[in-house]
């Protein structure tokens, strides 16, 4: 049997493998993201909805906070 949940490597959410319908782009993030598979645990199309409308939000935020798009930390990451 072939695995059919994906975990994002950036978000860290499992979703159906048939939400990633563009390769490897992350069906929350809408970036590309590396994943790893499994067989069970994703979540169901309202929760990534919500997820999405709030990583949006997020992102907006940090825009707005930081608009060159890098994030300024003591370690310089």
């Amino acid at each position: 049997m072939q695995p059919s949940i994906r975990r994002c490597f950036n978000c860290n959410l499992k979703t159906h493998q048939m939400y990633w319908i563009n390769g490897p782009e992350c069906p929350v993030w809408h970036e590309v993201a590396g994943f790893s598979e499994s067989m069970h645990g994703g979540l169901k199309p309202k929760m990534i909805e919500n997820l999405r409308k709030v990583y949006i939000n997020l992102k907006r935020l940090n825009e707005e906070i930081n608009p060159e798009g890098t994030i300024n930390n003591e370690r310089g990451l």
